[in-house]
């Protein structure tokens, strides 16, 4: 989800520095729409491929992956033998 948000995110971030301080003739609106739809895709693209590493990794090492782990995988901090 966040690689699919961040991207048009930083875009919308541009368009707001360009108009404030942009010096070319462009129409706000415009930059607005072209940087925000093409980043979408590469959003989208990046949602893929992060969504594909984590399920490669989560195949191969689950134990990489904090979420991922089960109660079994994880240690206590203190055992009643390290008490003792």
């Amino acid at each position: 989800m966040g690689a699919l948000v961040s991207v048009p995110a930083a875009a919308t971030v541009f368009t707001l520095l360009f108009a404030i301080g942009g010096t070319a003739d462009v129409a706000t609106g415009k930059v607005l729409t072209a940087m925000v739809g093409w980043h979408l895709v590469i959003g989208v693209g990046e949602a893929i491929v992060t969504g594909l590493v984590v399920s490669a990794v989560l195949a191969s090492r689950p134990d990489l992956v904090h979420g991922a782990r089960g109660p079994a995988a994880r240690k206590p901090l203190l055992t009643s033998e390290a008490a003792a």
